[in-house]
């Protein structure tokens, strides 16, 4: 989003790591990444283990691709190829749902397609990811009444689903 150019616009979410310049960053939920499928998959392969999950269809991502980091971390081996590989999380995320593979998906960015039971999570275990999502604005929005009622709620949104209290962090 280019707020320069787009002086119509006064705010905008980003995924990211919080350090963009000429914006004010305010930090809203950290995402974490786990190994999702569809229930379709599910019933044709039988549920997985971490230490059986690199014998699955896997969609990776174009660089960087996070399964190496899953594999490191949780044991076994990213495999040399993966069925389908993505260079946005909306096609990742769909290509699960559609029963192509298991995606490390981003567990912010499901959450409506597994409360919806179109995606299951497949491991307790989550890895952090080194991204999180923000509220990010122009300084010259900053007292926008409109800005600040709307960043309200969605810090309010953003402790609810953290299930907290706690403040926010601003980059």
């Amino acid at each position: 989003m280019d707020f320069d150019r787009d002086r119509g616009v006064d705010a905008a979410l980003r995924m990211g790591a919080g350090t963009w310049p000429g914006v004010a960053a305010e930090h809203l939920l950290d995402e974490t990444l786990a190994p999702v499928a569809s229930p379709a998959l599910i019933a044709r392969h039988g549920m997985p283990t971490d230490a059986t999950l690199h014998r699955w269809p896997l969609l990776g991502e174009i660089a960087p691709n996070p399964w190496e980091a899953w594999f490191a971390r949780y044991g076994g081996e990213a495999p040399p190829r993966y069925v389908a590989s993505f260079d946005d999380l909306e096609s990742l995320h769909r290509a699960a749902v559609a029963g192509m593979g298991v995606a490390l998906g981003r567990l912010v960015r499901s959450r409506s397609l597994v409360d919806a039971g179109q995606l299951q999570v497949l491991s307790c275990n989550h890895l952090p990811s080194d991204f999180a999502h923000y509220l990010v604005y122009p300084p010259r929005s900053a007292d926008h009444r409109g800005l600040q009622l709307f960043r309200d709620w969605l810090h309010a949104q953003a402790r609810s689903d953290r299930g907290d209290g706690a403040a926010s962090r601003s980059a």
